[in-house]
């Protein structure tokens, strides 16, 4: 909640720029802000993963914030993602709430069962009595042609979708990644929520949406005294659009196509609509 902010706490952690008054931000930067304002907010609140502290991950979404925050609050972590895991799941029973970052999404799988098994299993086998919050950062889907196989170009989101329990977000875009992520973190913290927040690599830099130079993609970060008006709930899609011709379903980095073919669709007299997910578990 926004009443959670301390103004002095988010003006020392940004440094005296808030991020509202940066202008428009990309999916990267506003995913960036958004950490800082948990962790300024939340002193239980843990970031960690491979290389997401000195480094600040792989794509630099994490950038600055060991050095505003500590080592105690983000680290980096063995390259292992079952110790990353299994990190999170120790740390959440401990009563704090954990943000672990897998790299890639391809490199859950050999430590899924921890998740599956798990951490959104444990309140179902204890009745409610115990608990390991946590909100898991993947960054996920394809996003460069020729490279790293399977391996980084995964979209297998199914291995995700039909856990018990499992909330799996999938923002697209910077103002609807920050409010998302808000989302799952309040989630974690008051329901005890297990998480997967995937971030998709190939617009996490991604400024443009129709032409060049438009920065369409780009959004403005929301301050707190807007966050409530701006919540987006769990499995709540988002919709462009009325058109009564053609509704087009989508997600991910589906979002920035469909959109760009709903406006050749309208070109030629088609009314068109485009359907954002966002949330892929529970459906909207």
């Amino acid at each position: 909640p926004a009443s959670a902010v301390c103004s002095g706490s988010r003006e020392k952690a940004f440094a005296g720029r808030l991020p509202e008054q940066e202008g428009p931000l990309t999916l990267s930067q506003a995913i960036n802000r958004a950490l800082a304002d948990q962790l300024a907010a939340h002193p239980d609140v843990l970031v960690f993963g491979e290389d997401v502290a000195r480094k600040g991950g792989v794509y630099g979404v994490t950038r600055g914030l060991q050095k505003r925050f500590g080592p105690g609050r983000v680290f980096d972590t063995l390259l292992d993602e079952q110790a990353v895991l299994g990190l999170a799941l120790g740390s959440g029973v401990s009563g704090l709430l954990p943000v672990p970052e897998i790299q890639y999404l391809a490199y859950l799988h050999n430590a899924l069962d921890q998740i599956r098994g798990e951490a959104a299993t444990l309140s179902f086998f204890s009745q409610g009595a115990f608990r390991n919050p946590m909100v898991v950062r993947v960054a996920a889907y394809a996003y460069q042609k020729g490279f790293g196989g399977h391996f980084h170009n995964d979209n297998s989101v199914a291995a995700l979708r039909d856990i018990p329990g499992l909330v799996v977000a999938s923002p697209a875009r910077p103002d609807d990644a920050a409010s998302m992520l808000r989302t799952c973190v309040a989630a974690a913290r008051t329901d005890g929520s297990v998480c997967v927040f995937l971030e998709p690599i190939a617009l996490y830099n991604t400024r443009d949406l129709f032409e060049e130079g438009d920065n369409g993609w780009l959004s403005p970060y929301v301050p707190p005294s807007r966050w409530a008006e701006t919540h987006v709930p769990i499995g709540k899609a988002r919709s462009y659009g009325d058109g009564h011709d053609l509704t087009i379903v989508t997600f991910g980095n589906g979002l920035r196509m469909s959109l760009r073919a709903a406006v050749r669709l309208t070109a030629e007299g088609y009314g068109c609509r485009v359907l954002d997910l966002r949330w892929l578990s529970p459906l909207p």
